[in-house]
């Protein structure tokens, strides 16, 4: 079987850019979890508009927001690499998932809520 050296390049390349992702982006949601948690030791209280939380509270959501981001943004970053890569058929599945994710979130947010 002869392998085209360029293309397992950069199949190379887009595996350790999908790794490096998804490794940072875990140690900076963990971190920023962490932190909220060393925070909400310290029992801080703070009110944004008008609703009383503490800040570590919302530093741990930040974090856990920041893991829900994580998978999206590797779609994104995928989507990059096949358009780069003129693989329009894998760029144009990339960019369903997107939107399904989109109107998944927009449904959450603004849909009928049920009491």
């Amino acid at each position: 079987m002869i392998t085209d050296d360029k293309a397992v390049d950069d199949t190379h390349r887009m595996e350790l850019l999908l790794a490096r992702q998804l490794r940072y982006g875990i140690w900076l949601a963990s971190s920023v979890t962490a932190l909220g948690m060393i925070v909400a030791l310290f029992g801080r209280w703070i009110v944004p508009h008008g609703h009383t939380i503490t800040l570590g509270a919302s530093i741990v959501g930040k974090g856990i927001a920041l893991i829900i981001l994580l998978p999206i943004l590797r779609v994104v970053l995928m989507l990059i690499v096949f358009l780069r890569e003129r693989n329009y058929l894998f760029g144009m599945i990339s960019c369903i998932v997107l939107m399904t994710i989109g109107v998944s979130v927009m449904a959450g947010l603004y849909g009928p809520t049920i009491h």
